[in-house]
């Protein structure tokens, strides 16, 4: 019995004990947890209707996602809020015809397109001149989280916020 009671309080000698602590790491950036990038398009024949948004400086790895978010100015009108509205993003005109905003991306770019049954020639320049996207670079892991919302940049950045951290914005 005595060998006993002796083990059991080496066992909760040692559990007890602690080492010394290691060297700190190097420091973080507390809360961020991705990055949104804001800028301006002019579509047009000479660029074939694409823009090809090549990221200086923007690290994306292969545990992140891109979304890209598209605004019209008129969608609020005397207000100063706009609506960032999720890519591919349709057009559907009375007669049939469609537009789409789509993209694409690799490690280094971001492709914006127009395209759709409507002949780009023809198309009010609302649609295709001043055009303001947001790209956003976030872990994969974050967009399997059933809270965070994509319907719209503002739905992701209230949902990312809501967990206490935030994107950051460069412009």
């Amino acid at each position: 019995m005595k060998k006993l009671i002796l083990l059991a309080l080496s066992i909760i000698t040692l559990a007890a004990c602690e080492g010394d602590r290691g060297p700190m790491g190097p420091p973080g950036q507390d809360g961020l947890i991705g990055t949104t990038i804001e800028f301006q398009v002019n579509f047009g024949n000479q660029n074939q209707y694409l823009y090809d948004f090549a990221a200086n400086g923007i690290e994306v790895f292969e545990d992140e996602a891109i979304l890209v978010y598209h605004s019209l100015d008129s969608e609020v009108e005397n207000n100063n809020v706009s609506v960032w509205t999720p890519l591919p993003r349709t057009f559907y005109f009375d007669d049939g015809r469609e537009l789409a905003y789509t993209y694409n991306h690799t490690f280094y770019d971001v492709e914006i397109m127009l395209g759709g049954s409507v002949n780009l020639n023809n198309l009010a320049p609302e649609f295709y001149q001043n055009q303001w996207f947001r790209i956003v670079i976030i872990p994969s892991a974050r967009l399997e989280d059933p809270f965070v919302n994509t319907s719209s940049y503002q739905a992701l950045k209230t949902s990312i916020e809501a967990q206490g951290l935030q994107l950051k914005e460069i412009n």
